[in-house]
């Protein structure tokens, strides 16, 4: 029987190192197993069929894009193409058809206000010449009544020198209820009883006018203002006023100014006082030497816009050619169309400012007119 060969020490290594490896094998096979793997002959498998289908997937992409697959017929191409042509057109159509409207409606607006345009001229020119021929008629009857007012004055001033007063009983009872009914009365028989009031005297006429002044009798104020205007004391002046501006009525307010600028034009005149009526500037209008017309053209140009037409057809009433400047700057102005008017009016008939009228009449509208009568063009 032969001996058994002994091992060395590399064969010994060997055998280890080999059965290291299967053991190592063992472990990846099991791990396959667990994963659901049979061996890694079918791992190696699957990955060459997943790419060999990747590539068959893109080449059947590349063959579909360029054999028209899923492409719309030609017919249905021609039909669409048609369609985005009408629909094109009729757009075109409506911008075109939207262009001209607007066209339409911009020559319509212009057009509008044109003729609205000229509305307010005409408007303007009816308004304007209208609203100063009133004004001047006004301005005139105030001073027209002012200096008949004055005249008659005298007259009754000479019955009151013959007055006997006591021989109607009380003075002061009779003339309060001569005023009373006069009131009341018809035109033609309140003159008649403003007269027969000079019976009672200074005295009872004085004392009847201030108490109804003062009463609660509203009607009878501008009467008992235009007797103590008659009597002509200063010192009545300063209660008349103050009556005036506490009167709410302005009918009645109007009056008692009036018969205060009556009764200022024979004394001292007072300071200007806080309003814009015409009846109270009368006062200030009629004075002879400038200082006072002075103070209604400095009034005039601060004045309430709807009094203000007033003030300056009493000022064209009654100022010299010293408010030339005044007129001048008015008439070129752009204030209301009946004030510049005025102030036109006022410049041709004194023939001032010759070179501002024919300038004016150059331009159009109813100031123009107006300068246009005063140049005789």
């Amino acid at each position: 029987m032969t001996a058994p060969v002994p091992q060395t020490d590399k064969q010994a290594d060997r055998e280890a190192e080999l059965k290291q490896r299967r053991e190592d094998l063992e472990q990846e096979l099991e791990s396959y197993a667990r994963a659901g793997v049979v061996s890694p002959t079918m791992l190696r498998g699957a990955k060459w069929f997943s790419r060999a289908l990747y590539m068959a997937m893109a080449a059947l992409v590349v063959f579909l894009m360029f054999s028209g697959w899923g492409k719309h017929s030609q017919g249905t191409v021609d039909e669409l193409q048609s369609s985005r042509d009408a629909w094109k057109k009729r757009a075109d159509d409506f911008k075109a058809e939207k262009n001209l409207l607007e066209e339409k409606v911009g020559s319509l607006i212009v057009d509008a206000a044109r003729a609205d345009a000229a509305r307010r001229d005409a408007e303007a020119a009816t308004r304007g010449g209208a609203a100063a021929d009133a004004a001047q008629g006004r301005a005139r009857l105030l001073v027209s009544r002012v200096w008949g007012e004055q005249a008659y004055n005298r007259h009754w001033r000479e019955i009151l020198a013959r007055a006997e007063p006591h021989a109607h009983g009380d003075p002061k009872s009779g003339a309060i209820a001569m005023i009373e009914q006069a009131v009341t009365a018809p035109a033609n028989q309140r003159f008649e009883l403003m007269r027969e009031l000079a019976d009672f005297g200074a005295e009872g006429v004085g004392a009847a006018a201030r108490g109804l002044l003062i009463s609660d009798n509203i009607g009878a104020r501008p009467l008992a203002a235009l007797a103590l205007a008659r009597l002509g004391r200063a010192e009545d002046l300063a209660l008349m006023d103050k009556v005036a501006a506490q009167t709410e009525d302005p009918a009645a307010a109007r009056e008692i100014w009036f018969a205060g600028s009556l009764l200022s034009l024979e004394s001292d005149a007072p300071s200007p006082a806080a309003n814009d009526v015409a009846e109270y500037w009368l006062r200030f209008a009629l004075r002879s030497f400038e200082s006072r017309q002075a103070l209604l053209a400095d009034h005039y140009r601060s004045a309430a816009e709807s009094a203000r037409l007033d003030l300056l057809a009493l000022l064209c009433e009654c100022a010299g050619p010293d408010q030339e400047d005044l007129m001048r700057s008015v008439a070129s102005s752009d204030r209301a169309t009946g004030e510049r008017m005025l102030a036109v009016r006022w410049l041709a008939q004194r023939r001032l400012a010759t070179d501002l009228l024919k300038t004016l009449a150059g331009g159009t509208g109813p100031v123009a007119e107006e300068a246009k009568k005063g140049t005789g063009s």
